[in-house]
């Protein structure tokens, strides 16, 4: 599979059974070449300012979701989360996600305020290969390095992946889990590096 950053809190994940993006721009940034998603899956279920998001799909056989649930499409699985948070003073509702595909897990934390979110989330999800935060620069309260180090080790996940505006979290993510490796655009997961190799943690520019 491969990682692409396609915005300051978008991921896409191409995987042989086809390509899921979370928080899909109209624009997407970061790397020219990204896939045309085939399942488009959002962290909020409303436009929220920072995030973007599409909410109609724009290509035929697309599939939108947004909020909890399990939904499947072509072989791939995703299943959602819901916690709350707070955005401007607003309570919302934000969606982690569990997706697999190729063999591989991949879990995307939501825009998580509370630290029993965090755990409630990695309970239900119980363990993954990947794990990608979205570290978006905000005045609101936000899950800080060791909360989210925690929900890494809960998971037990092989590979971390940061992107986002936050380059003090993502620096104390990093610090938290050992270190990190910049990448810029994509990178290539391969399960049997997952299985055999050191846990590492990439920062996706």
């Amino acid at each position: 599979m491969e990682i692409y950053r396609i915005s300051d809190t978008g991921t896409a994940l191409k995987f042989s059974e086809g390509v899921v993006a979370v928080n899909f721009p109209e624009s997407p940034s970061g790397n020219r070449k990204v896939p045309v998603p085939d399942v488009i899956l959002t962290t909020y279920p409303v436009p929220v300012k920072d995030w973007e998001t599409v909410f109609t799909a724009q290509e035929e056989g697309q599939k939108v979701f947004s909020g909890a649930g399990e939904f499947e499409k072509n072989g791939l699985f995703a299943r959602g989360y819901s916690s709350s948070t707070m955005v401007q003073g607003n309570e919302l509702q934000t969606t982690s996600w569990c997706i697999e595909g190729d063999g591989v897990r991949v879990s995307v934390l939501g825009d998580l305020a509370e630290k029993k979110d965090a755990q409630h989330v990695a309970s239900e999800v119980g363990d993954a290969d990947v794990l990608i935060l979205l570290c978006n620069s905000t005045k609101d309260r936000r899950l800080d390095a060791a909360s989210i180090a925690g929900v890494a080790a809960s998971l037990q996940v092989r590979l971390t992946v940061l992107i986002g505006t936050d380059e003090d979290l993502k620096k104390k993510i990093a610090k938290e889990l050992g270190g990190a490796d910049a990448v810029t655009g994509q990178c290539a997961v391969k399960k049997k590096d997952l299985l055999e190799g050191q846990s590492r943690v990439v920062v996706l520019d």
